[in-house]
Order: structure tokens, then C-alpha cells, then sequence
């Protein structure tokens, strides 16, 4: 295996408004972290709401430029590599904000398909590979606004997985799931490894890392104060989380 993520004393600080002209009120988000991640692992960061977790997976994908350090995917440096590393990167949230709810989930699909430059014949495979992947004939038609909270999450994976990214970055892809639609993610997450991808992803609930026996970083406000296999830190978890 090899390093496909390399994140050298990463930092990324936001400036809070102050009535005061004098007083300047800034927060680190992301405070000097570093890690790398190996082709085709799961790599997990695990942290309470507000640890920055979503600032971390933002600043992996571009859309959050560091205020310190480096993030090198594939041999470039995010910063700098603008266009060039979109194509190696799948980003899956639980934002649905992005998806048109008056149309069916195919013609969303065909609509971010059209921004990877998919079209027509190879647009409509990718959908008919995806749609079967991830088992979901039933509803796939239908309108967006129908669906349940787990189908979304669903047709989100499916668009992640379009212009078939080699890295996948999930921010808390398992979030308002019930129990059978996060067990159902977790295995297609297992499947998606095997098909020789790499996937972050975050998470408040230990649980997930836990099923998915992963190497896991702690992240508390910004900083990871431990990285390792889950089975190694299970102790430190618990005495943080109580009883998985």
C-alpha cells in the first residue's frame, strides 16, 4: 500500500466578528494536524459536534482553502491543483439541499452526471451500475421528495460514485439513519472498498467505527489526539463515550 492522502501540519482558523475594532477573535477549526491515509483503507475520524470534522473533509475535497499546511492527494497539492484532482475525489454529506426535489432521483443522477462530463450512453450505464449497486430500482424514478431519509442517502452514495472517484469522502454519511438503513450503509461501504476505493469519513458515533473495524483518528476541537485501529483505542473511547 501506499500513501494517497498525506496532510502535513494542517490548520484552518476562522475570524469571529467583534464589536471591539481593537480585538481580534479567532478560532482554530482545524489546529495543526497531520496524518496519512493508505490506498484502499477506510480511515475514520471520530469527534463530538464541533471537533471539525466538516471543515476537515471541505478542506480535503477544495472547497476550504488552510490557513497552514498541506494536503497532498495523488501526488498534489489541493491548494494548487484545482481542477486536476476533482476527478480522484467523491464527495457524499447528508446535505440534501443540493438535489432537486420536484424530479426523480435518475434525473438528478443525469444532472451531476452532465457536470463530470458524463453524457448520454455513458451517463445512463453509470446510473443502470449504480442503480443496481446500491439496490435501488424500487424508487429510483420516482421524485426526490418521496423519498425516505435512507433512500437519499442512498442516491447521495450514487452521485459520490459517478465519474467513479478513486477516494471517497463521507461526512457523517450514517447521520438520522435508522437501524436498518445504517447497517444496510456500512455493508455497501465494505462493498465499495472492494472495489479498490479509499474512504474517510466522520462520525460522532463510535458504533460505526466500531462495526466497521477501521483505523480510527480522535478528533477534539481541531486537534487528533490519537490515531490508531479502533481495537487498539477501544479503551479510550469508552472511558470518553461510556459503553459502545
Amino acid at each position: 500500500m501506499h500513501n494517497i492522502i498525506e496532510v502535513t501540519n494542517l490548520t484552518k482558523e476562522f475570524r469571529i466578528p467583534s464589536y471591539h475594532r481593537h480585538v481580534r477573535n479567532i478560532i482554530s477549526a482545524i489546529d495543526n494536524i497531520s496524518f496519512q491515509v493508505n490506498s484502499g483503507e477506510i480511515f475514520s475520524f471520530l469527534g463530538s459536534n464541533g471537533s471539525g470534522k466538516s471543515t476537515l473533509i471541505k478542506m480535503l475535497c477544495g472547497l476550504i482553502i488552510p490557513t497552514k499546511g498541506k494536503i497532498i492527494i495523488k501526488g498534489y497539492e489541493v491548494t494548487h491543483a484545482g481542477e486536476r484532482i476533482k476527478k480522484y475525489i467523491g464527495l457524499i454529506g447528508n446535505d440534501e439541499r443540493n438535489f432537486c426535489w420536484g424530479i426523480s432521483g435518475r434525473e438528478n443522477l443525469r444532472y451531476f452526471a452532465s457536470l463530470y462530463n458524463l453524457f448520454s450512453k455513458e451517463a445512463s450505464r453509470r446510473i443502470e451500475e449504480l442503480t443496481e449497486f446500491l439496490k435501488m430500482d424500487e424508487y429510483i424514478d420516482r421524485r426526490f421528495y418521496s423519498y425516505s431519509t435512507g433512500m437519499r442517502q442512498r442516491l447521495a452514495i450514487a452521485r459520490g460514485l459517478l465519474h467513479d472517484p478513486e477516494i471517497l469522502l463521507m461526512d457523517e454519511p450514517m447521520k438520522n439513519l435508522d437501524y436498518e438503513s445504517a447497517l444496510y450503509l456500512r455493508k455497501i461501504i465494505k462493498d465499495i472498498l472492494k472495489r479498490n476505493k479509499t474512504v474517510v469519513f466522520t462520525t460522532i458515533d463510535p458504533r460505526e467505527v466500531e462495526a466497521l473495524g477501521v483505523k480510527v483518528a480522535l478528533l477534539e476541537k481541531g486537534r487528533i489526539v490519537a490515531c490508531d485501529l479502533f481495537d487498539n483505542l477501544k479503551n479510550k473511547i469508552i472511558n470518553k463515550y461510556g459503553s459502545l
